[in-house]
């Protein structure tokens, strides 16, 4: 699949679209390393973006949810914070679709709470305990 976009041609929108095969694809081990993606102002200037997929029932990837927003808002220091959130609600509706995870590494933290219950919202329309980037 990858090989296929590489041939259809990799258009740079910004300075920082990432347009060498080599380094599209060393990118895209990083990202399946860590479990989320960045983007670097690749699309669109001073646009960050972090994003996580989502699986259905046989853990295939078919689409992803990602929170943007002008960097000087979603600074590098937030992108922690934010991909945790991102790959926590991922992961979260990928179980709804039948995804099946497999155990948590300890190393990594405790897996993300599993509730069917939904959050009351608050005054600013958000989920308590969320925040808006």
């Amino acid at each position: 699949m990858i090989e296929r976009v590489i041939r259809a041609g990799l258009p740079r929108f910004t300075p920082n679209t990432i347009v060498e095969p080599k380094r599209l694809k060393s990118e895209l081990a990083a990202i399946r390393a860590r479990g989320y993606s960045i983007d670097e102002a690749e699309h669109e200037p001073e646009l960050r973006c972090v994003g996580a997929p989502i699986r259905n029932s046989t853990g295939r990837v078919f689409a992803a949810i990602s929170v943007s927003g002008p960097s000087r808002r979603v600074t590098l220091e937030r992108v922690p914070e934010l991909a945790k959130a991102v790959m926590t609600h991922a992961e979260l509706l990928s179980i709804r679709l039948g995804y099946q995870p497999p155990p948590h590494n300890l190393t990594t933290g405790p897996a993300p709470e599993r509730t069917t219950k939904r959050r009351q919202r608050g005054a600013a329309g958000t989920a308590q305990g969320e925040r808006r980037a």
